[in-house]
């Protein structure tokens, strides 16, 4: 029997939206085993019963590059077996062996499976549903794929540990305000100065908590800036597990501003429709080029749920003082 390998060389957002799609098709398929080989965000993929994760040092190699802050596509050229198979754009239902098993390449990368050749889900669940199709008319399988509305968002399916966080929540008044500011910077578009923008917040609103993921040298001795990694020991790894801790965090936050990378879009996922009090929720931007993901988003979140919400508002670098001062000071 052929053996199913989901596979992308993306980096952490497109895995991210296309997680609900494979985890849909494992448990559509229950007594089939399926096997995943990705970059970045294994967290999300883990869990998932009938899923096996095809590790490599390959992996470890490019992220500890892109750790380290320089680009990690040179090692493009890296003899790693499974990476060659889907460095090209089109490393799709590719067939080979291994360790006696006769395996299928499924590509999930957004841009490669859809029409739209971006993050609009019904395009992305389409391109789901053909490559489905395809697997079961060539190969002679019986994969199952049905999926339900609110099963297209992202489903967080570890329970990370957020003790250092709880801990110093219960040392402030319930009352203090917090804003969840992203400050993971993009690497192929528009660059904000996020970190800038939050030392002039800090000093506006220092009745306000700003919690970022990563801690920068501009924060030191600010003491209403709270960083992920310095102060709770969210660290960044390659399985991503440090974006579950941040994700879990939000529900806590009165405000969210978000920048165009994917890891910033963490909040976007099957809890968000439970939360008691939803946060506001700000993609921040320099110009207009941009400004479509915030729709591709909301229309995501409502065919998901069936409602007409705008949980995501579109906000000029330069307007983001007065939007939080409307909020802060109604």
């Amino acid at each position: 029997m052929k053996n199913i390998l989901f596979c992308s060389k993306a980096h952490f957002g497109d895995n991210f939206f296309s997680q609900p799609f494979v985890k849909h098709i494992c448990d559509c398929n229950p007594n089939v085993t399926f096997y995943y080989y990705l970059i970045l965000g294994h967290s999300f993929f883990e869990n998932i019963p009938n899923l096996v994760n095809l590790e490599s040092e390959f992996v470890d190699k490019y992220n500890i590059k892109l750790e380290s802050g320089n680009p990690p596509e040179d090692l493009i050229n890296d003899k790693d077996f499974f990476f060659n198979l889907i460095k090209e754009e089109n490393g799709d239902l590719i067939e080979f062996e291994y360790k006696n098993k006769q395996m299928i390449t499924f590509n999930i990368w957004c841009s490669f499976l859809n029409d739209a050749k971006d993050v609009e889900v019904i395009s992305l669940n389409r391109g789901f549903i053909r490559k489905i199709n395809i697997l079961n008319n060539r190969y002679n399988l019986n994969l199952n794929y049905g999926i339900n509305n609110i099963e297209l968002l992202p489903t967080i399916l570890k329970k990370p540990d957020i003790n250092s966080f709880l801990e110093w929540k219960s040392t402030i008044s319930e009352n203090t305000p917090l804003i969840f500011a992203f400050n993971y910077i993009p690497r192929c578009s528009e660059k904000i100065d996020i970190n800038s923008i939050l030392c002039k917040l800090s000093c506006e609103y220092p009745e306000v908590i700003f919690i970022v993921p990563n801690y920068y040298y501009l924060f030191d001795n600010i003491s209403n800036i709270k960083c992920c990694d310095r102060d709770f020991n969210f660290i960044e790894t390659r399985s991503c597990i440090n974006l579950i801790q941040i994700e879990k965090i939000l529900s806590s936050c009165k405000i969210i501003i978000s920048l165009i990378s994917g890891s910033n879009w963490i909040f976007f996922n099957r809890n968000f429709v439970n939360y008691e009090t939803r946060p506001n929720i700000f993609f921040l931007h320099n110009s207009n080029n941009y400004t479509k993901y915030s729709g591709l988003m909301n229309h995501w979140y409502n065919t998901a749920t069936l409602t007409n919400d705008e949980i995501i508002k579109n906000t000029n670098v330069n307007d983001i003082f007065l939007e939080i001062k409307s909020i802060l000071h109604p």
